[in-house]
């Protein structure tokens, strides 16, 4: 029996603006795959230490879409890489195939890691400037 390891975790960072923060949405996720999102998370400080975990803090925003697609692609893009992979390894008369899968994923979960879905362009920042700024 393997580990199975499930919970929720904030996912799909995107809309960064230097010194103010980024856009993350929580999914509830299985083996780091996100499955449901349930909300977004305007950012501000996020660390990990082996003494006190996780800690994210922010102010909560509205469902971010974005974020939403972009945990997805990230997630099920590795996996499908992954996966792809491994399949390929054994089962030699489906190869192709399981090749081809492993392709697709790591090129979808490529794409969605690119720097410029991260950070936030002109318009973005100018509308998280006004809504931090409101709030």
């Amino acid at each position: 029996m393997g580990l199975v390891a499930f919970g929720t975790w904030w996912f799909g960072e995107t809309d960064a603006v230097e010194g103010l923060g980024a856009v993350r949405t929580r999914f509830f996720h299985v083996m780091a795959i996100p499955l449901v999102p349930r909300d977004s998370l305007w950012v501000t400080r996020a660390s990990w230490s082996f003494r006190g975990g996780a800690v994210i803090e922010g102010k909560p925003i509205p469902l971010q879409w974005k974020s939403v697609v972009l945990g997805y692609l990230r997630g099920w893009g590795t996996a499908a890489a992954l996966v792809g992979v491994l399949l390929a390894r054994d089962h030699p008369d489906a190869r192709t195939t399981y090749v081809g899968v492993a392709i697709v994923g790591a090129a979808t979960a490529a794409v969605a890691f690119l720097p410029w879905w991260r950070r936030a362009g002109p318009a973005a920042e100018a509308r998280w400037r006004a809504f931090l700024a409101d709030s």
